[in-house]
């Protein structure tokens, strides 16, 4: 049956039991019910509160099992006076069990005066307006808008009912979404927001692009951007984004933020670090980070086919030249495509053909889950890869064998990376297909940094092949090995020619360079690094025959050096080992 108390001309109460009411309202335009005991609605029954108030009295206390309306405008609760439906309570007054639903049913309503509603219905006309943190345990239905103002709504239960598109916010406006329930999505309606947390294991998906403007935090689950349809996450200029190794964005990430000669800028957590050490500055660069895609076709160093990661940054800065800038690349192991994290390295797309080459590796952690290439003047797109299967034991770099005299080959290699790596034995040949075992050298075991490594093969006047060939045979410590490329050296020129041969000097910490010129001219000899940087220019005048040059390599780092010799008979270019 359907009750009103101002018929039974009842003002106060010590205690109300709704077990008997289907319907008990305070139906009057202004009524107020003073309560000094409990009021408890039970399940199944529904207490209304049109414009009426209940008021607390003494020691009153409310117990809701099944559904309270409201129609006031200051909605739930609130203290005496302040037009809620209940007043001088406490939250520890309200007890509200988790079937129970609060049902606000008015007209531009404020939401308010409770903590955690177990369910929550937003119903009538006009739009609900939040005026403090509003938390939903279990099921949020709207008919209506409701608008989230300048608070964090937490959702913990299933997807919204009703029409989830009445859900409103603003760039001051924060979302939280907990819990464990499946299908969750971001109404299509939200595109603006201070804050945005996923705390789901399940993930949330969203149906529209939205803008960040202070903080995304996936603590977490997976959020999805559903890239299929365009829409991503668009973080502020000075936004976050963080996330966790169980929590991550799947999708598309954006954010424009100004690059600065000498400073590094981490682009919000999008998952690269930019530091700008060239002549001119990158200025305002947009940043795109696309995870759940892969590239499909990479080059290794060596043309070989390898497998893109599930991550893709396009760089799109104002300036693009002379940039000098060094990149470092945030992974999450869950997107690595099955490649094997100490088998990764950076690859760069530099023409937009979507073909990417090896980009360099000038540093890996593995426990930082960071990779940098080598530094670059110009910003395209990048991403990470690897090789198919599990990684080869050791991730060669590059292997060189030049003939250092007439007596003597010099042969240098640099590992990535190396996996029980016992050591590297040097195989020699007359015929480039009977190799014989002229030494070893130690490898480092397992490592993830750079390893240089450097053999002579003084083979004096015994040797009377044309051609020496060179190959390492790598051999882990269970005695698996597996072969490198072979590598040519000629020791008798068929005719006279012009050339340069250069080799390191450790003893003098000098290169040594070779010129044989069948005339007396000038030329320019030039030494560059790894990073591009150019150590040692200089012109050289150079006899008829055999002319022995020496640059001092002494205050310059180990790694690998080029060497460019340019002369009106001569234009070469060698690679060497400084080890």
């Amino acid at each position: 049956q359907n009750v009103g108390l101002s018929a039974l001309g009842a003002n106060a109460a010590n205690n109300i039991d709704m077990t008997t009411f289907g319907t008990l309202s305070l139906d009057g335009s202004s009524f107020n019910l003073k309560l000094n005991g409990t009021l408890n609605v039970e399940p199944g029954t529904t207490f209304l509160m049109p414009n009426g108030n209940v008021i607390k009295k003494g020691s009153g206390n409310v117990y809701i099992q099944g559904t309270f309306k409201t129609q006031n405008t200051n909605g739930f609760s609130g203290i005496i006076g302040s037009g809620a439906s209940l007043q001088g309570f406490n939250n520890s007054d309200i007890v509200i069990d988790r079937a129970a639903v609060i049902h606000y049913t008015g007209t531009s309503q404020s939401v308010t005066g409770q903590v955690h509603y177990p369910n929550l219905s937003i119903d009538g006309t006009g739009t609900k307006t939040m005026n403090a943190n509003v938390v939903v345990d279990s099921m949020l239905t709207l008919n209506t808008t409701l608008s989230i103002s300048n608070y964090q709504l937490t959702l913990n239960g299933p997807a919204i009912a009703g029409t989830p598109a009445d859900l409103s916010s603003g760039n001051t406006s924060s979302l939280w979404f907990g819990g464990n329930k499946t299908s969750i999505a971001i109404p299509s309606s939200i595109s603006n927001l201070s804050k945005l947390t996923i705390n789901n294991f399940n993930g949330v998906a969203m149906n529209s692009t939205i803008d960040i403007a202070d903080t995304l935090n996936i603590n977490n689950g997976v959020l999805n951007t559903d890239s299929s349809n365009h829409h991503k996450i668009v973080l502020s200029s000075t936004a976050q984004m963080n996330e966790s190794t169980n929590g991550y964005v799947y999708g598309i990430v954006q954010t424009t933020r100004n690059v600065y000669t000498g400073v590094t800028n981490d682009f919000g957590g999008i998952g690269v670090s930019i530091t700008s050490n060239g002549s001119s500055a990158p200025g305002s660069t947009l940043v795109t980070r696309q995870t759940g895609a892969h590239a499909s076709t990479l080059y290794s160093y060596k043309k070989r086919l390898m497998k893109g990661a599930d991550m893709i940054w396009d760089i799109i800065p104002t300036n693009n030249g002379n940039l000098g800038a060094d990149l470092v690349f945030h992974y999450n192991s869950n997107l690595l495509n099955g490649v094997v994290d100490t088998a990764l390295n950076v690859f760069v797309d530099h023409k937009g053909t979507g073909i990417y080459y090896f980009a360099g590796n000038k540093s890996k952690s593995l426990s930082g889950r960071t990779l940098s290439p080598k530094t670059t003047d110009s910003f395209s797109k990048w991403t990470l890869g690897g090789s198919y299967s599990n990684p080869l034991p050791v991730e060669l770099v590059s292997f060189d064998a030049v003939l250092k005299n007439q007596t003597t080959s010099s042969l240098n290699w640099i590992t990535a990376s190396e996996i029980n790596n016992d050591k590297f034995e040097i195989e020699r040949s007359i015929d480039g297909k009977n190799f014989t075992t002229i030494g070893e050298t130690a490898g480092h075991g397992t490592s993830n940094v750079m390893n240089y490594y450097y053999y002579e093969d003084v083979f004096g006047t015994t040797v009377t092949a044309p051609v020496l060939y060179y190959r390492l045979k790598q051999i882990d410590f269970n005695g698996s090995y597996t072969y490198s490329d072979i590598k040519r050296v000629v020791l008798v020129q068929t005719s006279a020619n012009n050339q340069v041969k250069g080799w390191f000097n450790r003893d003098k910490d000098q290169i040594q360079v070779l010129v044989t010129s069948n005339q007396s001219e000038q030329g320019t000899i030039k030494i560059v690094d790894m990073n591009g940087k150019t150590v040692e220019e200089r012109s050289i005048e150079t006899n008829k025959g055999e002319t022995l040059l020496n640059i001092d390599l002494y205050n310059q780092a180990k790694g690998i050096y080029t060497l460019i010799y340019t002369s009106e008979s001569i234009n070469q270019v060698q690679k060497i080992l400084k080890y």
